[in-house]
């Protein structure tokens, strides 16, 4: 009787295990759906960050070309980036086609987590 009742404890705690994860293997778990679903945004991350670096090399450029930032450590490079030349406000419009919304990447995330069926073990 003593192994039965040890036996079906075992069963039972490797049933239970199964169908939940510890905290750390959860926590790792959610932030890898988390990373996951933030890679819907890239395209559109991706394009705003060109348009900035398109922009900032224009304006570097316009300043070697003036004959500014010689005398300067870092140069023309260093000027536009502490604000020392103007450079314009990029034009990152065009960029607006491939952001998607954060409802549309939560609701993505939601059914990750429903597909792993994540349950977190109770301590």
């Amino acid at each position: 009787m003593k192994y039965s009742t040890f036996f079906l404890l075992v069963c039972f705690s490797s049933f239970a295990v199964g169908s939940c994860l510890d905290n750390d293997e959860y926590k790792k778990k959610r932030t890898d759906i988390v990373k996951e679903s933030r890679e819907l945004n890239r395209s559109y991350k991706e394009c705003k960050e060109s348009a900035y670096n398109n922009t900032y090399w224009k304006a570097v450029s316009e300043c070697t070309l003036k004959g500014l930032g010689k005398d300067i450590g870092g140069g023309c490079g260093h000027m536009v980036g502490q604000g020392a030349y103007p450079m314009q406000e990029p034009d990152k419009n065009h960029c607006e086609i491939f952001h998607i919304p954060k409802e549309v990447i939560l609701e993505y995330r939601q059914q990750l987590i429903d597909e792993l069926e994540l349950q977190k073990c109770e301590t």
